[in-house]
């Protein structure tokens, strides 16, 4: 078996792989130009890269200052954790 049908096979056990190959979905939504909600995702998603990364360089900064590696070990994940789940107020850095 080549790798290609493999690889078909692995995602075709997946169930909205399945879904989606028996509805026979195609990309057509893509090709329509994007609305001004889909430009403003797109922003903020770049717009919290910028935030979030400074934020992770900042525990690496510290670790190295501090000579504590956990710091940015922990850290860096943390944030990072904190900023994909801000609708369930994990952390008091999220709230």
């Amino acid at each position: 078996m080549s790798f290609s049908k493999k690889i078909a096979s692995k995602l075709y056990t997946i169930e909205y792989v399945k879904k989606a190959v028996q509805e026979k979905a195609d990309l057509g939504e893509l090709k329509a130009k994007p609305t001004l909600r889909i430009w403003f995702g797109i922003f903020l998603m770049g717009f919290s890269y910028i935030l979030g990364w400074p934020c992770v360089g900042m525990f690496g900064v510290l670790a190295i200052m501090w000579k504590e590696p956990l710091i940015a070990v922990i850290g860096g994940p943390a944030i990072y954790r904190c900023s994909k789940r801000k609708k369930e107020r994990i952390c008091s850095i999220c709230s």
